[in-house]
């Protein structure tokens, strides 16, 4: 049987951006092919039910998400190794860091890293970070603002780095609204460079 195994792994699944991106991911997994499972490293909470909720597999480590917890990447990488996963997608900063240090030492060999912000690294943990995304097979920018800073920052070059926005689950769209002669789009979120939010005239 072919392994078709995804492992995502996340800080913690309560509530946010790339949160909700992990159950987006649960719901529609079946147009995917693949099968998909859940860490979060440290904390579960509203997402995390979601995902149960749908039928997903999900696993709470309960640990210290900060940097650096021998004991975080120890079990980490045992939890990887039972899943015995044919890729890794780690989402996040810490998820990256513990995620692609431990997806090595358990031999997955597709690594997938996720920057979801614009993180404030030292000198010492951009060098970390270049170490990190050369181990990694392909970097997603959420936003050209995330994709610019980590080359700008020389954690990681443009060619390894796709942009891909976070996804929208279209629930349901109401046919019945009347149409105008021009239409709205209304934006939520933080009016941040890293939102890549451009005003439409």
């Amino acid at each position: 049987m072919v392994n078709k195994k995804i492992l995502h792994i996340f800080t913690s699944l309560d509530f946010g951006g790339a949160e909700s991106h992990g159950f987006i991911i649960n719901k529609h997994s079946k147009l995917s092919g693949f099968e998909h499972s859940f860490i979060a490293i440290s904390k579960g909470g509203r997402v995390e039910q979601k995902i149960r909720d749908n039928g997903g597999d999900v696993t709470i480590l309960d640990l210290n998400h900060k940097i650096f917890s021998f004991k975080t990447l120890l079990t980490l990488f045992k939890c990887i190794r039972d899943n015995n996963p044919v890729g890794v997608h780690c989402h996040g900063s810490e998820a990256n860091f513990y995620g692609v240090l431990a997806a090595k030492l358990a031999n997955v060999q597709l690594i997938i890293v996720e920057e979801i912000g614009l993180p404030s690294h030292s000198a010492k943990a951009k060098f970390i970070f270049r170490y990190l995304y050369k181990l990694a097979s392909n970097i997603i920018a959420i936003s050209e603002s995330v994709k610019d800073w980590i080359v700008e920052s020389g954690e990681a070059p443009k060619h390894k780095i796709t942009k891909i926005y976070n996804p929208v689950d279209f629930i349901s769209i109401d046919k019945n609204v009347d149409c105008k002669s021009y239409f709205e789009i209304c934006f939520v979120g933080r009016l941040e460079p890293l939102q890549d939010y451009y005003p439409l005239y």
